[in-house]
């Protein structure tokens, strides 16, 4: 045999001995397992990943546009909370319902890092906070019912302070910088908003 007839593939030929024709024979099926079409299960993970990339960025733009909006608005995010420090003087009474006409409360504190926050940025200036207290003998209590924790808030008085007035505000730029003074004074003041994501 020549090596080009060797070269090509080996055909299964039945001879027909009717007819004394040669005709391809059908092969062996295959016996092996069916394969599994992968192909379409990878583009359907890959479209799920997809779906779920393009969501989360949705959310993250609506997230970041809502926060730029506030602080377009002159307040400022920290920790889950914006909070508007005014640049006018009001009472205690006339700052909190300023601060409710704006769906927020006079500001509460709830940690050492917040009271940080509020005094840093307050910069020494006197500033109402949601602290107040009713009658002389009365407990102090946050406008926005946040529990008050005495304990806690022990840390945060001015040495001396509390003394025998009802409303209370961040006075110096200090851990220890809450003072006790009479509600009809006029001070600037700082709102507290919680971050509500808007729906997409």
């Amino acid at each position: 045999m020549k090596a080009a007839e060797s070269e090509g593939p080996d055909a299964h030929f039945a001879v027909d001995k009717q007819s004394i024709s040669l005709r391809p024979r059908e092969p062996p099926p295959d016996t092996g397992p069916c394969p599994v079409p992968r192909k379409p299960l990878v583009v359907q993970a890959a479209a799920v990943v997809l779906l779920l990339g393009l969501s989360a960025s949705v959310l993250l733009q609506a997230a970041l546009y809502d926060i730029l909006q506030m602080v377009s608005q002159g307040w400022k995010y920290f920790r889950g909370n914006f909070y508007y420090f005014s640049q006018v003087s009001k009472t205690w009474y006339s700052a909190q319902q300023f601060c409710m006409s704006r769906d927020s409360q006079l500001t509460s504190v709830t940690s050492e890092s917040e009271q940080e926050f509020l005094y840093r940025t307050a910069g020494g200036l006197s500033y109402w906070i949601g602290l107040t207290k009713a009658g002389s003998e009365g407990d102090w209590s946050w406008v926005d019912d946040t529990p008050f924790d005495k304990v806690q808030s022990a840390q945060f008085w001015i040495p001396g302070e509390p003394n025998n007035e009802h409303c209370a505000d961040i006075k110096v730029s200090s851990l220890q910088s809450w003072n006790d003074v009479s509600c009809d004074s006029t001070l600037f003041f700082i709102c507290k908003r919680p971050y509500s994501p808007s729906e997409p």
